[in-house]
């Protein structure tokens, strides 16, 4: 399978003791087994099940939100400086269309955009610099799906987790997928850009195969 880039995302079950029914005192009843702990790598709503690897990178931790309407982050990375999030969240929307069509889509895609502008303002990015804005198409087994995409250029300002201070490129990309907005942030540093952009294609090649393309849509704008 090939990724094209054009124009280059333990609940606690509280029981109650209930008394016995009438007639039946002393006999005592089976406690209820405890619901199976869900698993903290696997979004529900859409089905995605996150693997312990997505191209070359391992799978490193999960995160879920506090706030639902935020959802859940899973992060890949490697010993190198090769690195990526992926997000999948609904942000309070409802009846998110599938694809890029969507003004839903459209938005959240603009939203992500300036919370990357935000935090060159705090400089927390050194330098932006916006290097394209596009559409991704990635294979699914049932067709291409479209990504809104936009890779920046940045260098990182120094701090605790930082691991690298020089120039990074880093790609952003979001679309719709059963009722869920799927958000990834990959980045790598510019001075290795051929092996990370080989990482990036890996990584868009494994996340299409969770994401596949319903047939009856496979013919409208994924």
């Amino acid at each position: 399978m090939k990724t094209r880039l054009c124009g280059l995302l333990i609940p606690i079950c509280l029981c109650a003791v209930l008394p016995a029914a009438r007639g039946d005192e002393g006999k005592g009843e089976p406690a209820p087994k405890p619901e199976p702990a869900a698993d903290p790598f696997t979004d529900a709503g859409t089905g995605i099940a996150f693997p312990e690897t997505l191209g070359s990178l391992p799978r490193q931790k999960a995160h879920r939100y506090k706030d639902p309407k935020l959802g859940m982050a899973v992060a890949y990375h490697d010993k190198s400086i090769l690195r990526a999030n992926v997000y999948v969240y609904d942000f309070g929307e409802e009846d998110i269309a599938d694809g890029v069509a969507s003004e839903a889509v459209k938005e959240q895609f603009a939203l992500a955009r300036k919370d990357i502008e935000n935090a060159a303002a705090r400089d927390y990015y050194k330098d932006l610099e916006k290097l394209a804005e596009a559409t991704a198409e990635v294979q699914t087994p049932g067709g291409p799906r479209s990504f809104l995409s936009a890779s920046f250029r940045y260098a990182q300002a120094p701090g605790p987790r930082v691991r690298f201070l020089g120039t990074n490129v880093s790609h952003l990309l979001l679309t719709g997928y059963r009722g869920k907005f799927v958000k990834v942030r990959f980045t790598y540093p510019e001075e290795k850009k051929a092996e990370g952009e080989k990482a990036l294609a890996a990584f868009l090649e494994d996340l299409g195969k969770l994401m596949p393309v319903e047939k009856e849509k496979a013919e409208g704008k994924q």
